[in-house]
């Protein structure tokens, strides 16, 4: 059974664009021990702190656009308190104000959500093409079409029955349907390349934001495709990560998490460069977590974990839209250590969460069922962030509301505000020294609703300043052992497994000759027999010539399955436990040494030289 949290009223999930929202808040959280700083003050971009900036920027094509499948513009999209239009909601009105919030915030870091990428000068298509490609994209928009679902062909009756036609066989059917999939397959990669080369990041965050690199997702087919059925525009929308090339400069495999990569979630791994030299590798990850389901977000914010794991990289920062907030009970709060989270939620507490994430009607409660499922989320979130040998320590900014709008399924106020925009991080190398307030600051935004006047955004942006250090450095010598130990043990493993191998295969080879051996006397044996039963026979018919002289039809002997020896058999058995019980002796080795091993020992064992511990204590291959 899954769980879904229904954040406001329903839509569509074939866009990426998500504003539906939990309940909103009694009163916004405080800042707690670390600083509160006003909204849009600069950071120090030639200090030794690190910042970072998170900013859902509302895409042009999210605002009041028509959903070719309705007809009308959905609720999340209509914005009934932004006017004037002209002045609050047009793009010609916000994007100068966007920029502007993120020049002035000189970030070492920008994570960005709803970016609308666009098309590069050199792939531009004709205006007539461009007009084509929409009226066909209008024409063809269904609610099934949405989903991507590739189509198989009719089935024939020959394939159906395995048949194959006149022929008599199968092969042909099959090797046309072959050909014809691995040609849809070729098409598929050939869209996908031309839509990768096809669009950019937008000029107005190339020109305005100088100095700065961008990780942008390399497949943006799939969204624009969405976008030019449901909105009739091919445009790709989706999250972005900003670095300073001065103070940051690329670390980590990108390569190995580069499947991990997506619209809705970006990441790159980065090392500190001049005052900002302290910064270990750390990966940042922009993320945009579905706004209908928790457990896709439990998933969303798993693979964000893991997109540093796979990078190499012990520290993280995690930034975005959570379309949630991370309070005690839900399951997306599990990822975030104890000590961040203001208290423990009781078992009342953990249902009204579920039950909030059901949107049961008042006078309703979680059954049995929906809660032992709820419970099985928390703890898959938990275990997101501890798989083992490897555990990522998050903790949490603490912000207030970001959001403001008229109340779940309202068309006028009050607008009310919630806190959907967070940002996690490790804290053995960052410790938070100040944030940035949100609406709890700005109480004419909160009323007014976003975007407003002063707010260009339905978000408002997130901001944190960390101080850089916290950790121990393991020796250089303490290092080198352990990866010589690690070689020691490797290679004793593979040298009693190879030696019980060499024996068996001698063992083996020698019950065959043996066999062999017997077979060949007993063959001997049996064709002495025949020649002396033929000659026998002769003796007996000799007189009768016409019978001798009748030709014989020659009969095709059969060929005699080699049967195979209960000695052999038995050999086989031995050998396979054999080699089960080393298999078994090396396990608990492996685990021994691993377990030996704490504090800075093993987080070097796990994040340096295992690119897999959990699989190399399994199978002893790195």
């Amino acid at each position: 059974m899954r769980l879904h949290i229904l954040l406001g009223s329903a839509r569509t999930a074939a866009l990426q664009h998500q504003h539906t929202l939990p309940r909103a808040m009694a009163s916004p959280p405080s800042a707690a021990s670390t600083g509160t700083i006003e909204r849009g003050t600069p950071f120090d971009d030639a200090g030794p702190q690190l910042s970072v900036v998170s900013y859902n920027l509302l895409a042009d094509l999210y605002v009041r656009t028509r959903d070719t499948r309705t007809g009308d513009v959905q609720p999340w999209a209509a914005f009934e308190w932004a006017e004037p239009a002209d002045e609050v909601l047009t793009w010609a009105a916000r994007q100068p104000k966007l920029l502007a919030e993120l020049q002035r915030a000189k970030a070492d870091v920008i994570c960005l959500q709803e970016v609308q990428f666009e098309r590069k000068p050199e792939a531009a298509t004709a205006p007539e093409a461009a007009s084509e490609a929409a009226s066909e994209a209008a024409s063809e928009a269904t609610p099934e079409a949405e989903q991507l679902q590739p189509q198989s062909g009719p089935t024939t009756s020959a394939a159906a029955d395995g048949s194959g036609g006149p022929g008599g066989g199968a092969a042909p059917q099959d090797k046309k349907q072959k050909q014809k999939k691995e040609q849809q397959q070729q098409q598929k990669k050939k869209q996908k390349a031309e839509c990768e080369s096809k669009f950019g990041l937008p000029r107005w965050l190339m020109d305005g934001l100088e100095g700065y690199a961008a990780i942008i997702p390399k497949d943006l087919s799939g969204i624009a495709k969405r976008n030019a059925r449901v909105l009739c525009a091919e445009i790709p929308i989706g999250n972005a990560i900003l670095y300073n090339t001065k103070r940051l400069a690329l670390a980590g495999n990108a390569a190995a998490a580069k499947k991990l990569q997506d619209t809705t979630r970006v990441g790159v791994g980065l090392k500190g460069l001049g005052t900002l030299a302290a910064l270990q590798p750390t990966t940042f990850v922009s993320v945009h977590l579905d706004a209908m389901s928790e457990e896709k977000r439990v998933k969303q914010l798993g693979g964000a974990v893991e997109m540093g794991k796979k990078m190499g990289i012990q520290n993280l920062v995690i930034a975005g839209d959570f379309n949630v907030d991370v309070v005690p009970g839900t399951c997306v709060a599990e990822m975030v250590e104890a000590s961040f989270i203001p208290y423990i939620p009781t078992e009342g507490q953990v249902a009204e969460e579920c039950k909030a994430s059901l949107r049961l009607d008042e006078g309703q409660t979680p059954s049995a069922e929906h809660l032992k499922d709820w419970e099985a989320l928390r703890m898959s979130a938990r275990n997101a962030v501890s798989d083992g040998y490897r555990v990522t320590s998050l903790g949490h900014v603490t912000t207030g509301p970001t959001r403001a709008a008229y109340d779940h399924g309202m068309t006028e106020g009050p607008c009310v505000s919630w806190r959907i925009d967070h940002m996690l991080y490790t804290t053995r190398t960052l410790t938070l020294s100040g944030a940035w307030q949100a609406l709890e600051g700005d109480p004419e935004a909160a009323a007014a609703g976003l975007p407003c006047r002063s707010a260009p955004s339905d978000h408002l942006p997130i901001a944190a300043c960390f101080s850089i250090g916290g950790t121990d450095v393991l020796p250089p010598n303490v290092a080198a052992t352990l990866e010589a130990e690690l070689v020691e043990l490797e290679a004793k493993h593979a040298s009693a497994f190879n030696a019980m191998k060499g024996e068996q295969l001698v063992a083996m080879n020698a019950l065959q000759t043996k066999e062999a051996n017997a077979a060949a006397v007993a063959a001997a044996m049996a064709d002495t027999a025949q020649v002396a039963e033929a000659a026998g026979a002769v003796a007996t018919d000799g007189d009768d010539s016409a019978a001798a002289e009748r030709p014989k039809k020659k009969q095709k002997k059969k060929k005699q399955r080699k049967e195979v020896s209960e000695e052999f058999k038995g050999m086989k058995r031995t050998h396979r436990e054999a080699e089960k019980q080393v298999k078994v002796t090396h396990l608990a080795e492996r685990t021994a040494w691993i377990e030996s091993k704490v504090g800075l020992e093993r987080e070097h064992v796990a994040w340096v030289l295992l690119s897999d511990p959990n699989g190399w204590v399994e199978s002893g291959k790195r």
